[in-house]
This record gives structure tokens, C-alpha cells and sequence, in this order.
């Protein structure tokens, strides 16, 4: 950032729908695409008939999704480790 002569009001935040449009139309990322994609190769449907968790291992990520909608998407951990308590 650049730097400023007076005293800042506010710590510049940059939300979550301020960065989708960012990518959506200054990147030129197609959001249509990325939807699709998230739901391709048989989750659309897991998704509309109530699944919680769908694991993509093929990507490494499981789609999380609640009551229809898909609301996040986190990486699969390939290793599991165990606690071991003594």
C-alpha cells in the first residue's frame, strides 16, 4: 500500500464478495464455470438429495454443503494422523 500523510480511519479489509467480483471481472474467471465444476461428475445430485460431505479424491477436497446448498469446499488431508496419549 501506499503510504499516506494523514492517519488512516480504518484497516483496509477486503470481503469475501469484494474478491469474487475481483476475480469474476478484472481476472476473467467465468463464476458459471467454477459452479459447474463444483458440482460436475455426480455431486449436483448428492447435493440435492441432502448428502453433508462429498469427498473428491481425485482433487484432494471434500464438497461441504448443508441443506442443499454447497458451502465450502476443504482440502482431504491425504495422511490421517493419530494422537497418541499416554
Amino acid at each position: 500500500m501506499s503510504k499516506c500523510a494523514m492517519p488512516l480511519k480504518y484497516e483496509p479489509v477486503i470481503t469475501d464478495h469484494a474478491m469474487l467480483r475481483w476475480l469474476e471481472r478484472v481476472a476473467g474467471i467465468d463464476m458459471d464455470e467454477v459452479r459447474a465444476a463444483i458440482l460436475a461428475d455426480g455431486r449436483a445430485e448428492w447435493v440435492a438429495n441432502g448428502a453433508s460431505q462429498i469427498r473428491v479424491p481425485s482433487l484432494n477436497i471434500t464438497v461441504v454443503a448443508k441443506g442443499g446448498k454447497v458451502i465450502t469446499i476443504i482440502p482431504t488431508s491425504r495422511s490421517r494422523v493419530t494422537l497418541v496419549t499416554e
